[in-house]
């Protein structure tokens, strides 16, 4: 068996001998990632607002979903986090709204996105 040979070592640019360019790690977080306090209270009213319909308390759902609504007009910066807890918030409240037979699965799955989404910078 052949000895294993090491990598060439890359040059400060990434280049290595050769041409080969090795990719540099990028960070983790995204450039929309939240404080970590406006995190923890959207994670938590999120939460609450799954646990309430799930309950069948839609006026508590409601409740907490407006509250989300109000943290993301004011503590989440303008671009796609913002607008995609605002596009959810309305849709979820629509949903809450319309008495029909499946509403409160298709809210829960909004919710479950919503929460998904969320990232919290590193602190």
């Amino acid at each position: 068996m052949a000895a294993i040979k090491a990598l060439p070592k890359a040059d400060d640019t990434g280049v290595e001998p050769g041409g080969f360019v090795r990719p540099r790690p990028t960070a983790t977080v995204t450039e929309d990632a939240l404080p970590p306090d406006v995190y923890a209270v959207l994670d938590q009213l999120i939460d609450a607002a799954d646990a309430a319909i799930e309950a069948g308390d839609d006026d508590t759902a409601r409740s907490a979903i407006d509250s989300v609504a109000t943290v993301t007009e004011n503590k989440v910066p303008a671009g796609p986090q913002q607008a995609h807890l605002e596009h959810c918030c309305g849709t979820v409240t629509e949903l809450l709204a319309d008495d029909e037979t499946g509403n409160d699965v298709i809210a829960r799955e909004y919710l479950r996105a919503m929460d998904e989404r969320l990232t919290a910078e590193d602190g």
